[in-house]
């Protein structure tokens, strides 16, 4: 087998089958106060990471690539959408993504994720993330690696559901950003690190076949989200490989991250 269809397998496996097997949700007479707590728990999930710590790829010039997967908590999502379907089962929201990054010289790194389109008419699902990290000593000596990171996810999730006899199309559209400090220190084969900043989130629906998806009788709405973000990992390098494993609690809500890449 081919070095390509290997990687295609594995992303696949990795990435694209848990997203594009996830159990479609479905709504009814949402108020504004649980359209809002929707849009939150999507825009957590949806959260640019690469579940790297503070320090640059390289002293002058470094790349990594690879995959990273993960979950995140849905409980709000999940007693919603239980409330429309009793046999609803979205107990997790899962993502994933190809990573990219580049370290150039000042302690610069260049972050960019994506999952191409993928999915039926009945559920499709795309997304790119992109960051910016500055590695602070690159211009100062200290006794450990510390960063700041700006980074951005617009999100394109459809699906459709059947409430009560009545099937609809939802289109969903997500885009986050965040500004974050990030501490780690460098033990050679690991690199424990932790994270905290600001996260702003911007979700919209539009419905399209049913008034019944909010209570007001709109077929769309959108909301601007506003929190926290907190990250705790750990990255290990063996030779060129490195796997990172990241708890993450953004806006409140609490995933799991994995990382699987290669760095050069």
């Amino acid at each position: 087998m081919s070095h390509h269809k290997i990687f295609t397998l594995l992303l696949f496996l990795f990435v694209m089958a848990p997203v594009a097997h996830a159990a479609d949700p479905a709504f009814t007479q949402l108020t504004p106060g649980q359209a809002n707590s929707v849009i939150k728990e999507f825009s957590a999930n949806f959260t640019h990471t690469t579940v790297s710590g503070a320090s640059a790829l390289g002293d002058v010039f470094g790349v990594e690539v690879g995959l990273v997967a993960g979950a995140t908590k849905a409980d709000e999502i999940k007693k919603l959408a239980q409330q429309a379907d009793p046999n609803s089962d979205v107990s997790t929201l899962p993502h994933g993504g190809i990573i990219a990054m580049a370290s150039i010289p000042f302690g610069v790194t260049f972050e960019a994720s994506m999952i191409p389109s993928i999915g039926d008419d009945d559920f499709k699902f795309k997304n790119f993330g992109l960051g910016l990290k500055w590695t602070i000593n690159s211009v100062a000596e200290l006794p450990v690696s510390l960063a700041v990171k700006a980074h951005f996810m617009k999100s394109e999730l459809n699906f459709t559901q059947t409430v009560s006899s009545v099937t609809s199309k939802v289109n969903f559209d997500d885009k986050v950003s965040g500004l974050m400090l990030l501490v780690s220190k460098d033990l050679v084969v690991v690199e424990p690190y932790f994270g905290i900043g600001i996260l702003s989130g911007d979700g919209s629906f539009d419905v399209q076949g049913t008034t019944q998806f909010f209570d007001s009788g709109a077929t769309s709405y959108s909301s601007k989200e506003s929190g926290m973000q907190l990250a705790l990992g750990l990255e290990a390098t063996l030779l060129i490989f490195k796997v990172g494993l990241e708890y993450a609690n953004n806006f409140g809500t609490n995933g799991l991250n994995l990382k699987l890449a290669a760095s050069f």
